[in-house]
C-alpha cells in the first residue's frame, strides 16, 4: 500500500474515532455509529473506486457536524473531526487525479510534496480557527466586510502562485 493510501485511510479511522468519541463524551451513545458507518462506506467506496461516493460522504460528515453543534458537543471535537474529514477528502481527491496521469516522475517526492502542504495547511486552518474562536472583537460591518476580503484576495495569490509553481 502506498504512503498517500495509508494517509487516506488514517484520517478516516481519526475521523471516525474523533466523532465517535465526541458523541460518547456527551452522552449521546446512538449516534455514534454514524461516523463509523459513513466513513466505512467511504473506506469501501475508495477501495472499489466509486469515485462518485467521496463527495456523498463528504457531505455526510459537514451534516453530521451540524448534528454535533446542534447538540452543544464541545468545539474541539468537531474541528478535529471536521479537519481530519478535509484531509481524508483532499487526498481522496488527489489519488483520484493523480491516477488518471500517464506516467509520474518521482512519483514519492510528488506524494511527499502535496502531504507537507496538506499538512501545513491543516496546521494553519487549526491555529486560525482557534484564533476565531477565542477572540471577540466587536466590528462594524464594513470593517468586518474590509477584514473578510483580505484573506480572500490573499487565497487568491497564493493559488496563483502554487498553480506557476
Amino acid at each position: 500500500m502506498k504512503i498517500i493510501q495509508r494517509a487516506f485511510y488514517f484520517s478516516l479511522i481519526l475521523t471516525a474515532a474523533v466523532f465517535t468519541a465526541a458523541f460518547l463524551a456527551h452522552g449521546f451513545p446512538a449516534l455514534s455509529l454514524i461516523p463509523f458507518l459513513i466513513t466505512l462506506f467511504w473506506a469501501l467506496a475508495e477501495h472499489r473506486h466509486w469515485y462518485w461516493a467521496t463527495t456523498p460522504a463528504w457531505i455526510g460528515l459537514v451534516l453530521l457536524l451540524l448534528l454535533a453543534n446542534s447538540l452543544k458537543i464541545h468545539w474541539v471535537y468537531l474541528l478535529l473531526g471536521i479537519l481530519t474529514g478535509l484531509t481524508a477528502w483532499d487526498i481522496s481527491r488527489w489519488m483520484r487525479l493523480t491516477g488518471r496521469a500517464q506516467r509520474l516522475e518521482d512519483e514519492s517526492a510528488i506524494v511527499r510534496t502535496h502531504l507537507r502542504r496538506l499538512g501545513g495547511v491543516l496546521l494553519f486552518g487549526f491555529l486560525l480557527s482557534l484564533l476565531g474562536i477565542n477572540l471577540q472583537v466587536k466590528i462594524s460591518f464594513g470593517w468586518a466586510f474590509l477584514l473578510g476580503l483580505i484573506p480572500i484576495l490573499a487565497l487568491n495569490r497564493v493559488v496563483a502562485y502554487l498553480r506557476r509553481a
